[in-house]
């Protein structure tokens, strides 16, 4: 069953962000990587327990999940799956301080 995506504004601003310093370098990276996000976050409405568990003390955050952006394998999506929703949390860089990231979510 498909659930609803919410995403929230942080992870699209960063999803921009990122798409912006690649485009730096190559214009049709950053339009493939904005696809990317997009085709993995409507993947992730219909599979929701997609990913790894990202492991969390904090208790808003359980069942947090993990998912790389295909093509793009040093970013991630950081998702909460929900009974009807999948809330889209953020989008990093892989080699981010994960606890930091946590921290701010």
């Amino acid at each position: 069953m498909r659930r609803k995506l919410i995403k929230k504004l942080d992870a699209m601003l960063a999803t921009f962000e990122i798409a912006d310093r690649i485009s730096k370098d190559d214009v049709e990276a950053a339009k493939r990587f904005v696809d990317a996000v997009e085709k993995a976050c409507a993947f992730l409405a219909e599979f929701p327990d997609s990913g790894e568990i990202v492991r969390t003390r904090h208790r808003r955050l359980r069942g947090l999940r993990a998912w790389p952006v295909q093509g793009f394998r040093n970013y991630l999506i950081l998702f909460l799956p929900k009974d009807r929703v999948v809330e889209i949390l953020a989008v990093i860089h892989g080699a981010r301080n994960l606890r930091y990231v946590l921290r701010e979510l």
